[in-house]
């Protein structure tokens, strides 16, 4: 499976399996550095603990800088790990693993989750309890998940929290 920076594009490497033939994405370290050097660091907001629901803040362009400690527990992965990430890519949409990557293939057009997303960005009006839906891999299989998000404006960011997972 070749790794790609999904900031740069540039090929990280390959993971196993070999002839895997999808695409993972990563962030490497130079976008990495400059990612946090503009949003400072990805530790959880005070505010985001609140939530009793995996609850990330992220981007316009849908990259997490931040992220509760019930998203780390559920996802079993270090808010460094996720930070800088497309959200398709730290929640581990299938998708994701597509040669165009998150938010890029034919399916994100229909994306509850990218499109709430967008309309909380670009209106500034929070969407509240929306049915979604995603195919995840867990434990190295697909799985259909039934989701319900809620999409709030904190500043220049988005709050995006999901029950369900």
């Amino acid at each position: 499976m070749e790794a790609i920076c999904s900031c740069c594009g540039r090929t990280q490497g390959y993971l196993n399996p070999l002839d895997d033939k999808r695409k993972t994405h990563v962030m490497c370290a130079n976008c990495l550095d400059y990612f946090l050097t503009i949003w400072g660091g990805s530790d959880a907001s005070p505010d985001l603990e609140l939530s009793v629901n995996p609850t990330f803040r992220l981007t316009v362009g849908r990259r997490m800088v931040a992220c509760n400690s019930r998203a780390v527990a559920v996802l079993g992965k270090s808010r460094n790990t996720m930070s800088g990430l497309l959200c398709g890519e730290f929640m581990g949409c299938d998708r994701a693993h597509l040669p165009e990557g998150c938010g890029l293939t034919v399916y994100c057009e229909s994306c509850v989750i990218r499109r709430s997303l967008a309309i909380t960005a670009e209106t500034g009006k929070n969407q509240e309890r929306v049915m979604a839906f995603m195919n995840m891999s867990r434990a190295g299989a697909p799985e259909f998940i039934n989701l319900m998000i809620s999409t709030r404006k904190a500043g220049d960011l988005i709050d995006l929290e999901v029950a369900g997972m």
